[in-house]
Parts: structure tokens; sequence; C-alpha cells
């Protein structure tokens, strides 16, 4: 779990209640959000000693857990349990946890023993394991994972056999693929290449030696889509590029050589042995993967790709060649038929733009002028999500700043439309900014709460519900011209914690919640897909926030029209983290057309209820399959049949072979009804005969 960034980053998202002022719930400790333990707890760690802290939002319950094992933050929350990267003199820095209490801080496992340390980092949660690389005397920088258990804390592999370390810490990029984990390692034999684990000493191998021999390949930015990984990687012949994963060796390829030539397109060399990345990661809208690369010529063009080498193309030239881009797809929010970002020359050019995906539909959404070239809009995203639209304020209103000559940089609002994109108020007097040298903010059902300056006051705590008259000065902290310079960060069992000094040490930080009663907004999606894994269908969703939920159906059509509940899965209820789901379907039986129709529905606790995209599923070509619709059947059992290509022979047999009933049915049939009320209480076989196959299938009447 990385710790919150407050200076141009995103805040998480949450909702809040009422109006009112603030406390301080602890003083000059500069407290900085590791993140939320449990609903009632978070974990701070202090800048000053990293000494390990727990608060539920009062000064009595905001207490220093254990003086004698600190932290930089670094860890993954796995159970209700924070795994983290430790150090305490008697066991040096190496993997520790805790519950939230002080007897449950403790060293999970002194992987170098006694005050040796093994430096912990890369931590990454998957399938119930924390997955994190360390440092032991004799294998040097490994891949190890826990349960959150001593026994259960193992070394995965010694991938770089010997005291050498696979790679450095921090750069290892662990991301999840499907059940595998896709990261950057160096073997024996090659560089640092493309590696993959499935948590076991075999399974982990490389999965391809992109760039031959002893050069490092060194992938970076690993971003999944769909069921591959996106990724660039350096090669001798091409420089660095965008190459794609789906973790095999024949599925990584380059997507495209966009800069032909050694030199690479997400790199921008200003002198010989000197480069820039202008690449900033990958932006997903509508199962696309959208990034920014130079040709060459131009060096600010918006790329789009959905995983094959066919579909990846340029999209628009956003900055030519005289100038540096600066195109922030990082915080780009997507609503449901658009997403918006900014772009930058670096020379007087300061502009909204917006894309629904086409070359024609990226345009210049609105321009905005200002001295400083420095300074351009900032979209303030709620979270990143993989598909479909962020949470927006009111269910259609994000905010951002922009610079004016006239006004200076302020706080704007936009409804993606052009009449809905207007200036919220001019905070900082005349042509003074508002919106100046802090950028903080969080989202709240009442409106947004951010950082900003009157030029009176200072940088302090304001709000805003999108109107003039309602955007105003929550609190004075530090009461005077100077700065409290608040850093809003989370909300967790009814309270939005922040980050302010009050003057009394002008070096250290304290920290606050806003008085009242704070709800999270409504569960939403990150992302919600459908595969085919053998004969069944895995169906996988995520939320990132989630208030009040009670539960999710999966929906299943053959039509896109009728939709029937095939399933059902509890929700997490209250979550300000992220949280995984998968439902399985099981052995799935499409129908004659060769497609099938998924859709998630999301109930909260007072009923109501939100509509997931639909996502279709087609069938394998030249293949067939049975499938049993009801495992305990009364008067008849219901079979579907898919991928018929001419009749099949279908028998009903007792658990001694002797035959009890027999049909056959042609290729245009999917779903037939078998009579067996005359059967006796027991165990049946249906058994299909199709083109020399056999499927088997029981039931019990």
């Amino acid at each position: 779990m990385q710790k919150a960034l407050h200076t141009f980053s995103m805040a998480l998202l949450f909702g809040i209640g009422t109006n009112a002022q603030v406390t301080q719930i602890n003083a000059n400790q500069s407290l900085e959000l590791i993140g939320a333990l449990t609903g009632t707890k978070t974990l701070f760690n202090s800048a000053k000693d990293g000494t390990i802290w727990v608060s539920e939002g009062t000064a009595a319950s905001t207490v220093q857990l254990n003086p004698n094992i600190s932290t930089d933050g670094q860890g993954s929350l796995l159970n209700g349990k924070f795994i983290f990267s430790g150090t305490s003199p008697v066991h040096g820095t190496d993997l520790f946890l805790t519950d939230g209490t002080f007897d449950g801080t403790i060293v999970l496992k002194d992987i170098q023993p006694n005050a040796a340390s093994s430096f912990p980092d890369d931590f990454t949660v998957h399938n119930g394991w924390v997955y994190f690389t360390a440092e032991k005397s004799g294998e040097g920088r490994e891949l190890w994972r826990t349960n959150g258990t001593p026994e259960g804390t193992t070394l995965v592999k010694d991938i770089n056999p010997g005291s050498a370390p696979s790679n450095t810490a921090g750069s290892y990029e662990i991301t999840p693929l499907g059940n595998l984990l896709i990261f950057s390692a160096k073997g024996d034999a090659n560089g640092i290449e493309l590696w993959k684990t499935d948590g076991t000493a075999a399974g982990t191998v490389p999965v391809k030696d992109i760039n031959p021999g002893v050069p490092d390949s060194k992938p970076n930015y690993l971003w999944p889509l769909g069921n591959i990984m996106l990724f660039t990687a350096q090669t001798a012949d091409n420089g660095r590029e965008i190459w794609r994963t789906d973790g095999t060796e024949a599925g990584t390829f380059m997507l495209k050589d966009i800069f032909t030539g050694p030199f690479g397109s997400t790199e921008i060399e200003i002198f010989p042995g000197f480069a820039i990345s202008i690449f900033g990661g990958f932006h997903i809208f509508n199962q696309k993967a959208y990034f920014i690369a130079m040709d060459g010529i131009n060096k600010g063009n918006l790329y789009v790709t959905d995983g094959t080498t066919a579909n990846t193309t340029l999209l628009k030239t956003l900055v030519g060649p005289a100038n540096l881009p600066n195109i922030l797809l990082i915080n780009a929010i997507n609503l449901s038929d658009k997403f918006f970002f900014a772009v930058s020359d670096g020379s007087g050019r300061s502009e909204l733009w917006q894309s629904d995906g086409t070359s024609s539909g990226t345009t210049v959404f609105k321009s905005f002028h200002y001295s400083d070239e420095h300074i351009f809009p900032v979209l303030f995203k709620n979270y990143t999500g993989d598909n479909g639209a962020d949470l927006l304020y009111q269910g259609n209103t994000f905010f951002f700043s922009a610079a004016t000559e006239a006004d200076g940089n302020e706080l704007w609002k936009s409804d993606g439309t052009l009449a809905g994109t207007t200036m919220v108020k001019n905070i900082g007097p005349g042509s003074a900014s508002g919106i100046d040298e802090v950028l903080s903010y969080l989202y709240t059902t009442n409106g947004l709460y951010f950082a900003a300056n009157n030029g009176s006051q200072g940088i302090e705590l304001w709000k805003s519900n999108g109107t003039e008259e309602g955007t105003v000065l929550v609190q004075d902290i530090r009461t005077g011209a100077a700065p409290s310079k608040p850093e809003l960060m989370l909300l967790n069992n009814g309270k939005v914690f922040f980050g302010a000094n009050d003057g009394n040490i002008a070096i250290e930080t304290d920290l606050y919640v806003l008085n009242g009663n704070f709800t999270p907004l409504p569960a939403e999606l990150a992302s919600f897909s459908v595969l085919k894994t053998g004969a069944d269908v895995s169906i996988n969703w995520e939320t990132i926030t989630e208030a009040n939920t009670s539960h999710f159906t999966i929906e299943r059509s053959s039509d896109a029209t009728t939709f029937n509940v095939i399933g059902t899965e509890l929700a997490a209820g209250s979550s300000n983290s992220l949280r995984k789901y998968q439902f399985t379907d099981p052995k799935v039986v499409f129908p004659p057309a060769g497609k099938l129709y998924y859709r998630l529905v999301t109930y909260d606790k007072d009923g109501s209820k939100q509509y997931s995209k639909v996502v279709t599923l087609s069938g394998n070509p030249g293949s067939w399959n049975a499938r049993l619709l009801a495992n305990t059947p009364g008067s008849e059992v219901s079979l579907q049949l898919e991928g018929l290509k001419t009749t099949a022979s279908i028998r009903v047999t007792d658990l001694s072979g002797k035959v009890l009933l027999t049909r056959n049915y042609d290729a245009r049939q999917w779903q037939i009804n078998l009579p067996v009320q005359s059967l006796a209480r027991g165990v049946y076989l249906v058994t299909v005969y199709h083109e020399g196959e056999v499927k088997t299938l029981r039931f019990v009447k």
C-alpha cells in the first residue's frame, strides 16, 4: 500500500455529511497517512520518528502503537492486518505486522536474523497473499510472499541464484494478471526481463528475453488491460517502446515501433546521453488504453491500443515538433461517453482536451491563457478505475484548477459541456491565484474540500458545492496570513482526516478531523470483466469505495434483453479501499447465436440498485458442450446443448448402466427437457453422444 501523496496527486474519494468546524486530534507529530486498517481504525506514521499510530477519529483514540517500531509506510493490508517494512533496534529493518493494537504490533519474520536488515519492499496483494521482495545473505534481494503467519512467510524463488539480487528495491513492479503476477527481474543468464509467478518456485519463470542476452529490457509501467498486460520495454534495435503480454512467450511482443530506430518513442533525447520521459503511463477508457509517444517528428502524439498490433494507432497529434509536451493522462477523468485531460506545450498553451476515442472526437475542449507556462489545468480526479465512468460530484460534475490572466489559478467545474464549464469562484483577490502552492482535495457528497488562499489568511481549508456563494472558508486554522497548508487524507469511521499546521511549531503537522458524521459515496465499480476459462466463465469485478452496500447479483442473458440471476455475492458493506470479487459460472453452454451477455447489479441496504455495463461473451467455434440447468429435477430435467453440428443422441441411465430413456435432438435445439417423472428417487446419469464424443452429467431425483 503506497502512502497517500498530496502534492500533484489524487486524493481518495469519499462522502461527507455535515459542514461545521474542525477538531485537532494530534499535535506536532507530523502524522502521515498509511491507510485504513479496518472500517474503524486508520494507520499513520510519524514523519518525525517513523513510529506507527492508530486513530478512530478522536484525540483519545489517536495513540502510538509501539515506540520501538517504526516504518516508512511501505506495506500491504491483508485480512485486517497491515504487513509492512518496519524497523526496531532488535530486528533491524525487516517484516512486521500490526492489527492496530500495541500487543499486535510485532515482527512477523526476521528474514535477516537479529539486527541485520532485509529491507522489504515492492508489496503487492494477490489471491490471499502479500508478495514482496527482501534481501537475505546468500540470496540477495528476491521475491517472497506471506499469508500473515511466520510459517507462511517464505521465499518464492531465488531467481538470480547466489548472493546477487534479481532487481533493485522498488523496481520489480509486481502486478496481477489473472492468477499470475507479472514483474521485472534478472535471472542468472539474462538481464532484467519480464517474469511471472503463480506463487510457487516451479511456476516462477521468465516470460520472455525481450532484449536478448545480458542487456536489460527493464519492463516498466506494467498496466492490465483485460486479459493482457501492457508495459514499456527497451531493446537495442527499437529503443523503449510499447509491449504487451498474456503471460506466455508467444503472447509477448512489441505492439508498434512508433519511433523507428534505437531511440524509442517514450523518451526524448535532449542532448547526447541525456533523455527525459514523455510517456506518463496508460489511461484506460472503454476497454482501450491511451498513451503519449513521439514518432521522431512530433513529440506529443496520443495513441490508442486494444492490445493488438493492428489496432495500435495514432489517434491525434497534440503537440508538434517545436515544443516539449506536458500531457496529463495520469489524472484524466472518464465520463460515460468521453474522457478529459490537460495539454500544455510549455510555451503558452494551456488546454483542456476531450476524446471519445476517435480522431475527430479528440479536440480542444477549452483553452486557457496564462503568462506562467508551468501552470496548466489540473483535473481533480476522484480515483483511477479500469473501465467506465469515474465518480462525479452530484453524478455529473468534476472540479479542476485552471489559470487565466484576469483571475489567476482558480477552482473550476465541468459537467462535460461547455455551458457547464465555469469558474466556481475567484478566491484569490484579482489576478492572484486561489489554488496556490498546495494541491490537496477530497470529494464529498455535499461538495469538495480543498486547500486555497484568499490572499489574507494564507492557504487554509475551503469547501465548495459548485456555486460561488457555496464556496467558503471552513476555518482559519493558523490565524493570520500564515498558511496551515491542509492536506486532505481520507474518510474512515465517519471521520474526514486531514493534516495542517496551527503555527505552534512551524515545522510540524497536526492531525485534524472535520466535525460531524460522514458517509462515503455509494459503491462504484472500478472494473467488471467476464472471461472464458475452459468450460467455465469467470466474472471479476472491483470496487473502490462501498457505503452501506448489501450485495451483488450476477445476471446472464442469451439475447441481451431478458436477464436471469445466476449468482449472488455479499458485499463488504463499507470500505474505503480496493475490493476484488470473483464468481464462476460453471460449464457454460452458449445458445445457437453463439453469444451470452452478463451484467452486475449492486444493491445498497436501502434497496436501491445500480447496473453495470453489459459485457458480451462469444463461444468457441467448433466446440460443443452440455449442461444441466438443475441438479435436483422434479418431473423434468432441463439440458442445454451448445455447438451441435449434427444430431445428438441422449440417454438417461441409472448407476448400474440400465438405459431408462433415449432421445435424439438436432442441431437447431439449444434447451431440451427430458421427462423423468416416472423415475424413483435416486441418482441418475445423462449421457450425450455427438460426433464420436461423449459427455456425462449426473442428476438427483
